[in-house]
């Protein structure tokens, strides 16, 4: 089963793509990696220009990886619409979810809309938040 992880491309969340691909390869397991568009909320930015920028994360992070992790098996995933829904329904197929959080605590966690607080509470696999810091 392969480890999944979600990236939005932020340095603080780099943590969690080097976990998962750690962990996929201790174990010759495949590791997925999924960046969402989000929500279009700014009327400036098209949907073709979320969906580039995302496109541009994942080819980054591909060749990133295949500098550190040259035996590894990556496929990606973009993803439109928000990072939630995204990442529990991926996580039905998953050994492993892994999603990334900006380390301000845990009452900054149960704010609404918390990408790990959801992938917590929905995924249908473990999940392993990693912390890192602005």
């Amino acid at each position: 089963m392969p480890v999944v992880v979600g990236y939005n491309g932020k340095t603080h969340a780099s943590g969690a793509v080097t976990f998962a691909a750690d962990f996929a390869a201790s174990r010759s397991a495949p590791m997925e990696v999924i960046c969402c568009t989000g929500e279009l909320s700014v009327p400036v930015v098209s949907q073709e220009e979320l969906r580039r920028s995302a496109a541009n994360i994942l080819e980054r992070t591909c060749a990133s990886l295949a500098q550190t992790h040259p035996q590894l098996s990556v496929k990606t995933h973009l993803a439109d619409g928000v990072p939630e829904l995204s990442l529990v329904n991926a996580s039905t197929d998953a050994g492993l979810m892994v999603v990334g959080s900006s380390g301000r605590g845990q009452p900054r966690m149960m704010i609404a809309g918390s990408t790990a607080f959801a992938v917590i509470h929905g995924a249908h696999c473990p999940v392993a938040v990693i912390y890192g810091r602005l």
